[in-house]
């Protein structure tokens, strides 16, 4: 009898494990789904391999293989995505509230005393974010008579985040804010944040000055580090921090004109080199003219475009193919600056600096450049500037146009001058397109070509000609036109005029959205129409993806494919870009395609991701016509020329 109850249980317990294994599985699903239009079929299949999967025993792997098979399919549903994270937590009483009993008022400098700890500062700072403490015009705190209540004093787990603390925390003395702000605190926040809690709170609290120095030092020296528009934010700190004589590790480009290049390794000078290239022309300009008189970054300032080092302004203490390099620089500028306004002398000035170059110490991929400009070719020379610095060429022209607008004000000749040349310059990448969505002919297929078939009838052919065309989906192009994106809005560019016919619209945006219908066969106007965003808007250093993804959502029908070329890098206050880009992709059957250089906002892109598009790192802009051919299934030919000076 023992036995057989034995069994019984053993029995029992397997059920039990069953059935809560098909419980989990269940709610694993219907916790993470958004789409309701789903079959019922598909929802049977998802559910029987989430139950496989959870099988497994290692329990890490089979949460991935489950995340992957639901991104997947595009089911992961909102609950399951992360929303502003939770910074810091507290659980337990609120020991401050005994301070405020019997209170309608408080100045805040009767609620923190010496013995403060870090709950009862995160604790405050709850308070005032659920309103219990209201502010009022002359500094005191109104207390809300319902501080007391029981369900407050039960409440348990309470969540302060990253925008709370800053919000509130400079209402606390800052003798306080190293009890909160330390150095796991700071590892949680993403560059951004720790960008805004730099610019916020940096200078009032030593500990906590040396807890974010020591963060952004570790972050520096890491391949992720801090994108263009964030080295800005911390260069005046940087440079606090060289005044004190305090710098001694790489903290940014901006740090290197006060650090010994002897005490950094390869790696440190390999990283720096790579922070440089993605700063904008004048930020590049501005940390070349300070480190070019240091000898121990002349590995640096090699590797560097001519028209980066144009801005050296003594050539003769380099060696002589460094100093070729310098003045082939300085007499592309001097060209291109001759291109946009007229002015004679300043091709002069061109010539004369050509005349200081040794030809027989000349780069090789120099010298085609060399003998168009010795020659005044000008087309020879826009082809030379687009097979070899086209992205640079263009940032050049942004550069001096934005400085001819900052001195004499908005002048639309000089700027359809530079549309024009930047035209000129772009076009040589362009290498014509093939017809997409042809007429194919049978003699079964489509309907009745009449002419086709009456000129077979004439003939005595008595074969009846049909005529079908192929269907092709058109696209909506989002191109993110701001500074940070050059380089790879140029490639996006020229790749979508390869496949100009099947583009239904283009939206270019920064901070603002610009919507057009390019022409079906030209690619011109959309060139045109990049070039007069970019340089009109493209240097402002504002990027809002939220406001193009909701014009998106606007034009775009049930069953649209949209391409998203940007680095994610959202630098206007807004709603978040998942939100809007899962609306976006909760119609219909709508599609998602982000296009992203190796440098961008990996928590973005896997916010934007859980969300249902599908995310592609394009290390080589060259590639970008041929993925997009594969991922929209696109029979298309383009021909482009092979990049040297472009560099991811």
């Amino acid at each position: 009898m023992s036995s057989l109850s034995d069994h019984k249980d053993q029995e029992h317990s397997i059920l039990n494990h069953v059935e809560k294994h098909l419980e989990d599985s269940i709610k694993e699903y219907f916790n993470r789904i958004y789409r309701k239009e789903r079959s019922v079929d598909r929802m049977l299949i998802l559910l029987k391999l989430i139950q496989t999967i959870k099988s497994i025993s290692d329990e890490e792997l089979s949460d991935q293989i489950v995340d992957e098979l639901l991104r997947s399919n595009r089911i992961v549903g909102c609950e399951h995505r992360d929303s502003e994270p939770s910074v810091l937590k507290c659980s337990g009483k609120i020991n401050i509230i005994k301070r405020l009993q019997g209170r309608r008022k408080i100045k805040a400098s009767e609620i923190f005393t010496s013995n403060m700890k870090a709950q009862d500062l995160l604790d405050y700072i709850w308070l005032r974010k659920q309103g219990y403490l209201r502010r009022m015009e002359g500094g005191k705190l109104y207390i809300n008579p319902n501080l007391h209540s029981n369900k407050l004093i039960a409440e348990e787990n309470r969540t302060v985040t990253l925008m709370d603390l800053v919000k509130y925390l400079k209402e606390i003395p800052s003798k306080f804010w190293s009890k909160i702000i330390n150095e796991n605190l700071l590892r949680k926040l993403n560059t951004s944040e720790l960008v805004e809690f730099i610019t916020r709170f940096h200078g009032f609290n030593r500990k906590v000055d040396q807890d974010i120095l020591a963060e952004i030092s570790r972050r520096s020296a890491s391949m992720a580090g801090f994108y263009s528009s964030e080295w800005k934010w911390i260069k005046g700190i940087v440079k606090k921090i060289a005044k004190k004589g305090g710098l001694s590790n790489y903290l940014g480009p901006y740090s290197l004109q006060w650090l010994n290049p002897e005490n950094l390794d390869h790696r440190i000078l390999a990283k720096a080199l790579q922070d440089i290239r993605e700063l904008p022309l004048k930020e590049r300009w501005k940390i070349v003219s300070k480190i070019n008189r240091i000898r121990g970054y002349r590995e640096i300032i090699k590797e560097l475009d001519p028209l980066t080092l144009a801005i050296i302004k003594n050539p003769g203490k380099f060696d002589t193919k460094l100093k070729n390099r310098i003045l082939i620089g300085q007499a592309l500028a001097y060209y291109l600056d001759y291109a946009l306004t007229g002015n004679r002398p300043l091709l002069d000035f061109a010539v004369y600096t050509l005349s200081k170059i040794d030809p027989h110490n000349l780069e090789q991929g120099l010298r085609p450049i060399y003998r168009s400009l010795i020659s005044r070719d000008h087309k020879s020379i826009l082809r030379s500037l687009s097979k070899e610095y086209l992205a640079e060429a263009l940032e050049y022209l942004s550069q001096k146009v934005w400085e001819h607008f900052s001195m004499h004000g908005v002048d639309y000749n000089t700027l359809w001058r530079a549309i024009n040349l930047g035209y000129e310059i772009i076009k040589y990448r362009i290498k014509g397109t093939e017809a997409i969505g042809k007429y194919r002919e049978s003699p079964n297929i489509g309907k009745v070509y009449l002419k086709k078939t009456v000129y077979n009838y004439i003939r005595q052919n008595f074969s009846i000609v049909r005529r079908s065309r192929e269907r092709v989906s058109r696209i909506i192009a989002v191109i993110d036109v701001s500074g940070s994106m050059l380089r790879h809005s140029v490639w996006a560019i020229i790749s979508l005029s390869a496949i100009i016919p099947v583009i239904k619209t283009i939206i270019l945006f920064s901070d603002s959205v610009y919507v057009s219908k390019p022409p079906r066969r030209a690619s011109r106007g959309l060139v045109l129409d990049y070039l007069e965003k970019l340089f009109i808007n493209g240097f402002k250093g504002y990027t809002n993806i939220s406001l193009a993804l909701r014009a998106l959502d606007a034009i775009a029908g049930n069953s649209d494919i949209a391409v998203l070329f940007s680095d994610l890098e959202q630098t206007v206050r807004d709603v978040e870009p998942w939100v809007e880009a899962s609306k976006y992709l909760s119609r219909g059957s709508r599609r998602l395609i982000l296009f992203v250089p190796p440098r961008h906002r990996t928590d973005i892109g896997r916010l934007l991701t859980n969300a249902g598009a599908e995310l592609i790192v394009v290390d080589d802009p060259l590639k970008l016509p041929r993925i997009l051919r594969r991922k929209l299934n696109l029979k298309i030919r383009v021909n482009i020329f092979p990049s040297k000076g472009i560099k991811y």
